[in-house]
């Protein structure tokens, strides 16, 4: 899970979302279905609906991880879904990630990982 929280305040960080958020590992007694969910400066990832596997094993689906993860920093501010300014969001984080990849891919915590997981299964 270590490694999961490095990427997600590592790309908090570089999109410029906040420098500060808090990134939290949370098992919920109530509504399990959600993945993650982004609010008052903090990320929780649902250990109950994920599974363990999925941050053991992050790197066996790294653009699944990515996914939650700009989706989740969309929110920022309070952004709802179905308003203009979160598919705004989206699409930004999504060409700024392609170009974070492009200048810094050797630098995202933890990549070095879906190189050798690639490497050893095709």
């Amino acid at each position: 899970m270590k490694q999961v929280y490095d990427i997600t305040k590592w790309f908090a960080d570089k999109l410029d979302v906040h420098d500060d958020l808090l990134v939290r590992f949370v098992k919920p007694h109530r509504d399990r279905r959600w993945a993650a969910c982004f609010g008052d400066k903090a990320l929780d990832w649902n250990m109950v609906c994920l599974g363990r596997k999925f941050f053991d094993r992050w790197y066996e689906h790294p653009a699944r991880l990515i996914k939650h993860i700009l989706h989740e920093l969309c929110h920022d501010g309070g952004v709802k879904h179905l308003q203009e300014k979160f598919e705004d969001r989206a699409f930004w984080h999504g060409a700024n990630s392609v170009m974070l990849a492009f200048l810094q891919g050797n630098k995202i915590p933890h990549f070095r990982l879906v190189k050798k997981h690639q490497r050893e299964h095709g």
